[in-house]
């Protein structure tokens, strides 16, 4: 017989076969009075015959796991998984046919004890006498309750083999939410208090731009510390692909009044031009089951941050001149916005520059206006139509910007513009300078 038991399950069982042994000795006692031996021993001398009926404590807080499931010859489908409000039947003293393994949230074992298997019935025979056979069908195991044991491994001992695992989580969760007052189990208030996202909010088509999520989580009480789990879900509209789309974090330790914060990073790449809204939803819950969260409707934050992809377009500084030269006194810088078609200078959407509005059009560099638009307008405050890269046949968008007002310096190497097109979509584009005396 296996003899590595839990000792809360040991407990339990011996104290049962007390009880049983209690109820059978009044039985046999009303067949007739003994005479007690003149040496009682540790016993008080009372005569069982006139021993009162015993009273038990119906408020012991017993409970049971009760699994049902099918078993077949090499396996079994868990049906139904509960707590049962009463003491489970000692197993001591059951033949070695199957193995409850019990383990905790962490894999470790916490123990095991021997149990019945429902599918040795005792079968009549020919002659009037029973043999056990196996017979596949439902059957019932009940254990003893155990609120740090989330999983039971039923392992088939004589063909030496696991039948199933069965997962005990969430009637545990669903337990100790019910009985918070049951010593086994533990109650805190897991809170997600605050969730922002920050990045720059603007990329170009195929550009990949990071989106930063601090996330704040709490343990509201009333008992503490406690381990929690955070979970992200990123989601994003067509237009935008984010990698990864989701991150776990642990939130261990989470003392009540002592919040805990977080940060996650996520790439954002545009396919699209527009404006696309990333939304990254955090949920917390209790890293154990037997921690019952008693309010679910603070467990989940949501940030949100728009990204504005632009079209990527190709700038011309000083079109005809491949050094493009520029001093850091220059009044004033011609550049051109070209019309391209898809795969023209490498870039994968068609721009037709007739469509650039002078209105918020900005020139200048290329941290500033990605991070905030910032830059010098244009000059004459229009747009100039031509085609300034003969023999293509295109027009193209003609501007000028103010070389001292940007400003221009020594260690400038390249000029970018930002704007937006007559059809509301963003474009950008930047074009190496070399600056001279």
């Amino acid at each position: 017989m296996n003899t590595r038991i839990h000792r809360k399950h040991l407990a339990v069982a011996t104290g049962l076969a007390a009880v049983a042994a209690i109820a059978t000795t009044a039985v046999s006692a009303a067949s007739g009075p003994q005479p007690l031996a003149a040496d009682p021993g540790p016993f008080d001398g009372t005569n069982p015959a006139n021993a009162s009926i015993p009273t038990y404590d119906y408020d012991d807080p017993s409970r049971s796991f009760v699994v049902q499931a099918h078993f077949g010859m090499h396996g079994a489908t868990v049906n139904d998984v509960s707590v049962g409000m009463g003491r489970s039947r000692s197993h001591l003293g059951d033949p070695s046919l199957l193995e409850l393994r019990l383990r905790s949230a962490t894999d470790a074992p916490l123990g095991s004890i021997d149990a019945w298997d429902p599918r040795w019935v005792f079968e009549e025979t020919a002659g009037g006498g029973e043999r056990m056979e196996i017979r596949p069908g439902p059957g019932m195991l009940i254990t003893p309750f155990d609120a740090d044991a989330e999983s039971m491994v039923v392992y088939d001992v004589e063909a030496g083999e696991a039948l199933t695992t069965v997962d005990l989580a969430p009637a545990i969760r669903e337990y100790c939410l019910d009985h918070p007052e049951d010593a086994q189990c533990v109650s805190a208030d897991l809170a997600v208090t605050a969730s922002e996202a920050t990045g720059t909010g603007f990329s170009v088509v195929g550009e990949t731009t990071q989106v930063e999520v601090a996330t704040t989580v709490e343990n509201l009480g009333p008992d503490g510390p406690v381990d929690g789990v955070v979970d992200e879900v990123v989601t994003a509209p067509a237009g935008v692909t984010v990698t990864p789309t989701g991150s776990t974090w642990d939130a261990d330790g989470l003392a009540v009044g002592a919040p805990r914060e977080h940060a996650s990073s996520y790439d954002v790449t545009c396919e699209e031009p527009g404006v696309h809204t990333v939304t990254v939803e955090s949920t917390i819950e209790p890293a154990l089951a037997k921690v019952a969260d008693p309010d679910a409707s603070n467990n989940a934050g949501t940030a949100e941050l728009e990204i504005e992809c632009a079209i990527p377009v190709k700038l011309d500084i000083k079109p005809g001149s491949d050094r493009n030269p520029v001093n850091v006194n220059e009044a004033t810088i011609p550049m051109a916005v070209l019309t391209t078609e898809a795969g023209e200078f490498g870039l994968p959407l068609a721009f037709d520059a007739t469509t650039v509005k002078v209105a918020g059009l900005r020139i200048g560099d290329r941290d500033a206006l990605v991070t905030s638009a910032s830059g010098v307008p244009e000059r004459h405050g229009k747009v100039h139509l031509e085609d300034v890269t003969p023999k293509d046949g295109d027009v193209d968008a003609m501007l000028h910007a103010a070389g001292r007002e940007i400003p221009v310096t020594a260690s400038t190497t390249e000029l970018c513009v930002r704007g937006t097109t007559t059809s509301g979509l963003s474009f950008f584009g930047c074009d190496v300078v070399d600056v001279v005396p």
